[in-house]
């Protein structure tokens, strides 16, 4: 494969990243709307079946996100080793993702699923519910 394909399969990677995040964070937003308007009320069991269902849900796409992140991995090791002189814009690509910059929006990107599960655990288990008027 050249640049040019990489480059795509990159591309491609970070597309599909963005979208099963964008599951990720609507599943979550449906859990706190769940939670908000019905689940505080119900005992423990319908709240452990509820979480169960979405912490599958989560999981499945959690390792779509990770099977693209070994994929994407795998296309900037292959770009890393190229045969002969580097594109500018492949030198400057791979440069950026030496940076520090690039080290947090990675940081980033792997701990938010932890942080929606841990944010809809938390209302789900712990939130007492609003007052009544």
């Amino acid at each position: 494969m050249g640049e040019s394909e990489l480059f795509g399969v990159i591309q491609d990677v970070s597309g599909l990243y963005a979208t099963l995040m964008g599951m990720m964070i609507t599943i979550s937003f449906a859990m706190v709307a769940a939670v908000w308007s019905v689940l505080h009320r119900v005992g423990t069991g319908m709240k452990l079946a509820a979480f169960a269902l979405y912490g599958v849900g989560m999981a499945l796409l959690g390792s779509m996100m990770l099977q693209q992140a070994h994929l994407r991995e795998q296309a900037v090791a292959a770009m890393r080793g190229l045969p002969g002189e580097r594109s500018a814009f492949a030198a400057a690509f791979l440069e950026t993702q030496q940076s520090g910059w690039f080290t947090l929006v990675w940081l980033f990107q792997h701990a938010a699923p932890w942080l929606l599960m841990a944010g809809v655990a938390w209302l789900l288990f712990a939130w007492k519910g609003r007052e009544p008027r």
